[in-house]
């Protein structure tokens, strides 16, 4: 594994840990597959934040495999947490003063 996949790991863990007990390695089981998919939502929040989104942006990130470069993540991960945000917010979202649209992923400040 390298790093960027470590980290990935460590944030789903933590993520586990925050919102399951127990053995949930049976994945046959529904609510299992529920804890897992919680957990690997909980993680791309915490890795990718939205505020994080508009740092990058800011900072110049241009491209997902800059972000995924900027996140220490892997451009698989980026895309699971962009899927993931449009899936809970839809296309776009207000956050502070920025709006962020998700497909295509854009930011800018709202006037």
């Amino acid at each position: 594994l390298n790093t960027y996949q470590k980290h990935e790991i460590l944030a789903e863990e933590i993520a586990h840990y925050k919102i399951s007990a127990g053995n949930i390695l049976d994945q046959s089981n529904m609510l299992n597959r529920k804890f897992e998919l919680k957990a690997r939502r909980l993680a791309n929040e915490s890795v990718i934040t939205l505020q994080g989104l508009i740092n990058a942006f800011n900072y110049g990130v241009q491209n997902i495999y800059d972000l995924a470069t900027y996140f220490e993540v892997t451009k698989d991960f980026v895309l699971d947490a962009i899927q993931h945000y449009k899936q809970k917010y839809g296309l776009r979202t207000r956050y502070g003063k920025y709006i962020i649209e998700f497909e295509p992923l854009i930011i800018y400040k709202d006037l």
